[in-house]
């Protein structure tokens, strides 16, 4: 059986619950996709990627059913964070010195490079996310959708990937609040601001470094 809709993880347990005639709470997210009680499919898809093990990432995701645009919000790190389990293994050790002689080319040694600040794939055609369209004039409209969209959910789930870890924790401590209320004050976590001046940073223009200062100082506490 095939489903020809976005299916998120986020919809299974609704979905199993309603396959077994249970009762679903009212908190529980996402859309039902299979049997009698199937809802409507989501337009978007939101993905992210945080922590791994003990590398940090701060990735964000939008895609539709063909689509997908990412954010690298640490561009600077490789998408093949030096993961200590996977330096184990005798294939990553022997593809990083493969890079490091020089014998890798733009697409097998990317695991290894700093990254671009945005990422846009078809995911019907480049299964693999290899070929970034990001600059392609054709799917800009596209690409303006899928921000939009991005940063509609990530206001809407209050992003609380826009401050490191540590800071979130001391914020939320110095306030005696858990992190969930803390990134749900806007005196204490202002997300549009922080939305904005992250885009700026993403753009990689010195030009923009006086704005970024002033805004740094701005929303420091």
């Amino acid at each position: 059986m095939t489903v020809d809709r976005i299916v998120r993880f986020v919809d299974m347990p609704k979905t199993w619950l309603g396959l077994a005639g249970a009762e679903i709470p009212d908190q529980f997210q996402g859309t039902i996709f299979l049997g009698g009680g199937i809802e409507p499919a989501p337009s978007y898809h939101f993905g992210f990627r945080e922590r791994a093990d003990e590398r940090l990432d701060n990735v964000r995701l939008m895609r539709d059913a063909m689509f997908s645009y990412h954010k690298n919000y640490m561009p600077y790190a490789p998408a093949g964070h030096h993961l200590a389990c996977l330096w184990k293994a005798p294939m990553t050790p022997a593809w990083e010195k493969h890079h490091r002689e020089g014998k890798t080319d733009e697409i097998t040694g990317r695991l290894f490079r700093a990254r671009v600040s945005e990422e846009f794939y078809d995911n019907d055609n480049d299964f693999d996310n290899v070929h970034n369209m990001i600059d392609a004039p054709e799917h800009q409209a596209r690409i303006a959708d899928l921000k939009k969209a991005l940063r509609v959910k990530q206001l809407e789930l209050r992003d609380s990937g826009l401050m490191p870890e540590m800071m979130l924790e001391r914020r939320a401590e110095a306030n005696n609040l858990t992190l969930y209320a803390m990134v749900r004050d806007e005196t204490l976590y202002p997300l549009e601001k922080y939305l904005d001046a992250a885009d700026l940073a993403l753009v990689r223009d010195r030009a923009n470094l006086p704005t970024l200062v002033t805004w740094m100082s701005e929303v420091r506490r």
